[in-house]
């Protein structure tokens, strides 16, 4: 279904409370922790949005990282791997949960495809092999990111407790080898600990991942299909 300015439908609005924030409003919104918002490390400038529709902020907050990475990183297309796994590095800082299934499914491509887009605007078709890690990168971390289920009641649709990840990104500049790991938390116990300051200064609940080379990031969705929740 499409949005009709801020609503798809009425009923939506009405079983849902969904109402899309506007534009202007979310650039203004995030215009207030800009600071963070560029932040492209992993465990800085992280964000959860607990009712993310299809992405209205998180993509706002993805285009300013993206543009920080350039300004900062200056991508060429030489060095196509690097910024495929720099542009994944900062798609993973996002984190989203929304009820509806088609909006979690839309938010997912939306930021996929702007990560996509970047790529392609430096690297123009040099380097098919980067652009492949990249694709399941995009994949793999927004499937894990965002997340199907109420925020309110810390639980996916189907009743299992909502459990997200830390990533942890290595790039080794002497070796010229990037790599990602994960650390899971169950979302209940990260929301008691943020009003503290740190979403993700708790204990570790659940097992953390090897650090799997960036080609097989895929292997991290297997790891997570093995976590008992």
């Amino acid at each position: 279904m499409e949005k009709k300015g801020q609503i798809v439908s009425k009923e939506r609005v009405r079983e849902h409370g969904e109402v899309f924030t506007a534009e202007r409003e979310v650039k203004a919104m995030v215009d207030l922790v800009n600071d963070m918002a560029t932040k492209v490390d992993c465990g800085e400038g992280t964000f959860l949005e607990p009712a993310c529709g299809d992405g209205n902020f998180l993509i706002e907050i993805l285009r300013r990282k993206c543009a920080a990475l350039k300004a900062n990183k200056k991508p060429n297309a030489k060095d196509a791997e690097r910024y495929a796994f720099r542009l994944a590095w900062a798609l993973s800082s996002l984190y989203g949960i929304d009820i509806l299934p088609d909006n979690v499914l839309k938010c997912r491509e939306r930021l996929s495809k702007h990560v996509l887009a970047e790529f392609d605007a430096v690297v123009k078709g040099k380097d098919k092999s980067a652009r492949k890690e990249l694709e399941e990168a995009c994949e793999v971390v927004s499937g894990i990111n965002i997340v199907e289920g109420n925020a309110l009641e810390y639980q996916t649709n189907d009743g299992r407790p909502i459990v997200f990840v830390k990533w942890r990104a290595s790039d080794d500049n002497s070796r010229g080898t990037f790599s990602f790991g994960v650390t899971p938390y169950y979302f209940d116990t990260m929301a008691g600990e943020a009003k503290k300051g740190d979403l993700f200064a708790v204990r570790d609940d659940l097992p953390r991942s090897p650090q799997y080379p960036f080609y097989e990031i895929g292997k991290i969705r297997e790891f997570m299909k093995g976590i008992e929740v």
